[in-house]
């Protein structure tokens, strides 16, 4: 019963950040997050497939969001060769306190449909469509996320990424560490296929 009430509560977040749907937010694939990575465009007969891949589960945690972008974007390469990205999606203060349930932040896989600027998400928990991309402020770099909360707390932020980065301290690490994600860990893989199935 709790799982239907979280996942119907999640269910009305997404479908009201879908009402706020952009058509075509533009992505820099020249961000550090993306350097680099060339993502696949995807046809409408190939979101089948994904969605095949997708839908197959045992588990699924509402909390776990990450786990889930990393297992699909992960399989998504290694059964159909197809290089999806991620987008993750940040909430200002004041806008999570509207929304529910009350994440800082969610990821998903993007890919891009039949043309380069048509991204869209997949979150199969929703059917086993691409959904439309909310209307967030696309930003670069987690530095300018955070700056720009700071300052629009009412907003929510979108950064892309290649799917090598699971977590947001990932994207912090890239700028204040150096740190680079260019492939799987295949070790944050099997820990995600665990928690996810």
């Amino acid at each position: 019963m709790l799982f239907a009430m979280n996942a119907f509560a999640l269910l009305l977040s997404l479908i009201a950040l879908s009402s706020f749907a952009q058509t075509n937010p533009v992505i820099d694939y020249q961000s550090a997050a993306l350097a680099g990575y060339q993502p696949s465009v995807v046809s409408s007969r190939e979101v089948s497939e994904l969605a095949r891949i997708a839908t197959r589960r045992e588990k699924y945690d509402l909390d776990s969001c990450y786990h889930r972008a990393q297992v699909w974007t992960y399989e998504f390469k290694t059964k159909l060769n197809i290089h999806a990205m991620k987008v993750f999606i940040f909430y200002g203060d004041d806008y999570t306190k509207k929304a529910a349930p009350k994440w800082w932040y969610h990821v998903v896989p993007v890919i891009l449909l039949d043309r380069i600027d048509q991204p869209k998400m997949i979150d199969y928990f929703f059917g086993e469509q691409a959904l439309e991309l909310p209307d967030c402020v696309v930003v670069k770099s987690y530095s300018e996320y955070d700056r720009e909360s700071d300052h629009h707390p009412e907003k929510c932020f979108m950064l892309f990424s290649s799917p090598y980065y699971v977590v947001p301290g990932e994207l912090e690490a890239m700028e204040t560490e150096g740190y680079r994600a260019t492939e799987f860990d295949e070790e944050a893989v099997r820990k995600s296929f665990k928690r996810f199935y």
